[in-house]
């Protein structure tokens, strides 16, 4: 008796999600994490500011309610970060592939969310064995946060993907659906 099984071929993806505040990162990683597991993937998400916020909150900090000026602490610690040997990047880079990397898995996604132009840049020279795609989610009504320096000239990068959440979440859940197919049978860069 010969028994099939499922194959997919090895793939390992590092996207890089960006957009202002409130424009429905969360939601679309969600969405499409939720839709490459559902296809077989091993999904992943992390964010470049995780760390900066543990400290925060181990100094008493609460993450919520997020307001301006914890917004601002965060870019500031991270930026000193980011100026000591590139730090942040270096470490969400590095525990992303740790994660993808362990998996048996054949096929990997994992999501960073991730603000300055130039971190990202240097993120995609750090990602050797992954294809590295970038994201802008951008909704209209989003808050667009110019009082830190991580949520200024978002928009300054040319991105691979840009998902318009401009209606309700059924559109954004069919938005990722969309990107889920399109990341699938895409082989390399994208054109």
């Amino acid at each position: 008796m010969k028994i099939f099984k499922a194959t997919h071929e090895r793939r390992k993806i590092v996207v890089i999600v960006n957009g202002y505040p409130r424009a429905g990162k969360d939601t679309f990683v969600e969405f499409a994490g939720n839709f490459f597991a559902y296809m077989g993937w091993g999904a992943y998400s992390s964010s470049t500011v995780d760390f900066v916020k543990a400290i925060t909150e181990a100094a008493g900090i609460a993450e919520e309610p997020k307001t301006p000026e914890k917004r601002a602490l965060w870019a500031e610690l991270k930026t000193a970060f980011e100026k000591y040997d590139r730090f942040i990047s270096r470490r969400t880079v590095a525990e992303m592939e740790h994660a993808m990397f362990q998996s048996a898995r054949a096929a990997q996604i994992g999501f960073i969310f991730a603000r300055e132009p130039d971190a990202i840049n240097f993120m995609k020279t750090l990602v050797k064995d992954c294809e590295f795609i970038t994201v802008f989610v951008d909704r209209h009504d989003a808050e667009t946060v110019t009082s830190n320096a991580a949520d200024m000239g978002v928009e300054d990068f040319s991105y691979d993907f840009v998902i318009n959440n401009h209606s309700d979440l059924a559109e954004l859940k069919l938005a990722s659906e969309r990107f889920v197919h399109e990341v699938i049978a895409m082989k390399g860069p994208r054109q």
